[in-house]
């Protein structure tokens, strides 16, 4: 009997801090979270989203998704590095979901530029790719513009994939290239 007693007097003890704990009675040092659901002004952003080993492609649209949705400004996504691989056209039965999706947010207006030099790098021209993707003179250049023009900087840093996406690599040159890129 006395165990009963014991066991009874300790869920009463716990249920009673319990209910002092939900309604606010007890001081914990930390104390509570605060809500803060304010509304956010039309803010222009600039993601710059360059991937060396591969990455979460559908973090990419999650994440470009929010932000449009959210600031309600231009949202502009720069492409460099292997994720040019995700917007090249002969990918699209690998990536077909993501690309759908960065097609949507395309219709809805987010902008996806590509860096003519680092699409060179992988041997990839204007066909080859999407028709919501714009090509400019160079994505790091594009990014400097835009910021100039009042366009907020947001890094884009997906998670790493099992493996890379497959990247079309040029035809080896005889000269000696004027940057390194890495894959």
């Amino acid at each position: 009997m006395p165990g009963k007693i014991r066991i009874a007097l300790l869920f009463s003890a716990f249920i009673f801090y319990s209910l002092r704990i939900m309604a606010g009675e007890l001081a914990i040092p930390q104390g509570t979270a605060k809500e803060d659901f304010h509304e956010y002004p039309a803010i222009n952003v600039v993601f710059d989203v360059q991937m060396t080993s591969g990455g979460d492609f559908n973090g990419l649209y999650e994440s470009a998704k929010e932000v449009h949705d959210t600031l309600r400004g231009n949202v502009v996504v720069v492409i460099y590095g292997t994720v040019l691989a995700l917007f090249a056209k002969q990918h699209y039965p690998q990536y077909q979901k993501t690309v759908d999706q960065l097609a949507g947010l395309a219709q809805q207006g987010v902008r996806f530029y590509m860096g003519n030099k680092a699409m060179q790098v992988v041997g990839y021209k204007t066909k080859d790719l999407y028709g919501f993707v714009t090509v400019v003179p160079s994505g790091l250049a594009e990014i400097a513009y835009l910021q100039a023009d009042g366009y907020r900087y947001l890094r884009l840093a997906p998670k790493k994939e099992k493996q890379d996406p497959p990247v079309k690599k040029p035809p080896p040159s005889d000269e000696e290239p004027r940057f390194k890129f890495s894959y």
